[in-house]
C-alpha cells in the first residue's frame, strides 16, 4: 500500500486503484473512487544483500559495505503510476509517477541471522489503538543516512545536517536512483561499545518531499513517503566494527512442484565455508538428510556470497515437511539455518 502519513483520505484508493485506469478511461475525470476491477500488477521490492567489504576501507572508524540492491524496473513498470485526482495539480501531475528511487533503511537487532530483522517486514508498526488519546506509531526501521555517524537515527551535534546545500535538522536519506542499478556500497561507522548487530532494507521512496497531497512544499523540510512494507537483508552487521557477520545463511526458500522438492538459499560473506547439506524435518520430529555428499560451497573463503539451488526427489525427501540449510565449515563446525516449509 502507498500512503503518505499512512493516514491521508486517499490511501484506499491508491491501494486499489495505483497504477490502473480510472474507472470511465479518462485518469483526469474525477474517478478518485472508481472500483477498477483490474488486478494491479505488483512486483517484489528486491532484498540489499550484503556482499563483502569494499577492499581497504576498514578502519577503526568503520567499514564500507557492498550491498547488491537489485533492479525495480519492472515493479516501477508495473504500479507506480497514481490516479491524478491525489495529485498536487492535473496540469503537471497528472498521470503522476511516483517513484522517487530507493531508498535504504536498517534497524537494530542480535547478532544471530534473521533474528533482528525477523520475519516483520513493516516500515512502521501499528499497536493497537487506544481508548483515548493519540495512537503511536512506532518506527520498524530508520532511514540509513550518511550523516548519521553512530546510526541512532537522529542528527546529533556534529552531524552534517545539510541537504541540497541548505543546513536543516533533519538525517538525509541515502536513495539511490534510478532503477537498473546492480549494487551500491553504504559507510557502516564503528560505535564504540555497541554489541548488537545492523540488517539492512530497501524501500521506495514514493514522495521526494513537497509533492505530496498534504504541504509542506519546502523539498528540503517537506515530508518524504516511502512504501509501509520493505524488503530485508538477514545478514547482520556488527555495529560496533562496520564488519558483516560471515559465514551465513541470509535467506532460504523451499517449494514444491510434481513431486520434487526445490530449496534456495544464498550467503552474504564465505570466509570459511567448505559447504552444505540441507536437512528435511518431518511433522513427527524426524529428520533426513536430503543430499548424498556435502554441496561445494561456490566462494568458500573468498569473502563473497552466493545463492544456491537443490532439487530433490521424493524419494529423497521421505515425506519432509520443511528443511534446515546447515553450513558445514573448513574448521569442521557445522551451524543451522532456517526452517523453512514446504
Amino acid at each position: 500500500m502507498l500512503s503518505v502519513d499512512f493516514n491521508e483520505f486517499f490511501g484506499a484508493h491508491v491501494l486499489d486503484n495505483a497504477g490502473g485506469p480510472a474507472g470511465d478511461g479518462d485518469p483526469c475525470g474525477g474517478d478518485a473512487f472508481s472500483s477498477n476491477p483490474v488486478d494491479v500488477s505488483c512486483s517484489a521490492i528486491p532484498v540489499p544483500a550484503v556482499t563483502g567489504v569494499v577492499p581497504g576501507s576498514c578502519s577503526s572508524t568503520g567499514c564500507s559495505i557492498s550491498l547488491a540492491i537489485g533492479d525495480v524496473s519492472a515493479l516501477v513498470a508495473d504500479s507506480m503510476l497514481d490516479d491524478c485526482n491525489v495529485a498536487e495539480d492535473k496540469a503537471t501531475n497528472c498521470p503522476r509517477n511516483l517513484y522517487q528511487g530507493r531508498v535504504l533503511l536498517y534497524k537494530h537487532g542480535a547478532c544471530t541471522a534473521g533474528t533482528g530483522a525477523g520475519p516483520d517486514r513493516r516500515a512502521w508498526v501499528y499497536p493497537a489503538s487506544p481508548a483515548t488519546g493519540t495512537l503511536a506509531v512506532a518506527g520498524n526501521f530508520t532511514v540509513y543516512s550518511v550523516e548519521d555517524g553512530n546510526l541512532n537515527g537522529v542528527l546529533d551535534a556534529g552531524e552534517d545536517g545539510t541537504g541540497g546545500g541548505v543546513v536543516n535538522s533533519a538525517l538525509d536519506p541515502f536513495v539511490i536512483p534510478g532503477t537498473t542499478t546492480a549494487s551500491t556500497s553504504v559507510r557502516v561507522p564503528a560505535v564504540a561499545g555497541a554489541s548488537d548487530c545492523i540488517y539492512f532494507a530497501l524501500g521506495i521512496q514514493v514522495d521526494a518531499g513537497g509533492q505530496s497531497v498534504n504541504p509542506p512544499t519546502n523539498t528540503i523540510f517537506g515530508e518524504k513517503a516511502i512504501s509501509p512494507v520493505v524488503s530485508v537483508d538477514t545478514v547482520p552487521v556488527r555495529a560496533g566494527t562496520g564488519t558483516p557477520v560471515t559465514d551465513v545463511v541470509g535467506s532460504i526458500n523451499a517449494s514444491k512442484s510434481q513431486g520434487k522438492g526445490t530449496v534456495i538459499w544464498s550467503t552474504g560473506i564465505e570466509t570459511m565455508t567448505a559447504g552444505f547439506n540441507v536437512i528435511g524435518t518431518k511433522k513427527n520430529g524426524g529428520e533426513t538428510k536430503l543430499n548424498g555428499s556435502l554441496i561445494a560451497a561456490k566462494e568458500g573463503t573468498t569473502g563473497k556470497g552466493a545463492s544456491y539451488t537443490a532439487t530433490f526427489d521424493a524419494a529423497q525427501l521421505k515425506g519432509s515437511t520443511s528443511v534446515f540449510v546447515e553450513i558445514v565449515k573448513t574448521d569442521g563446525s557445522k551451524e543451522r539455518f532456517g526452517p523453512a516449509s514446504f
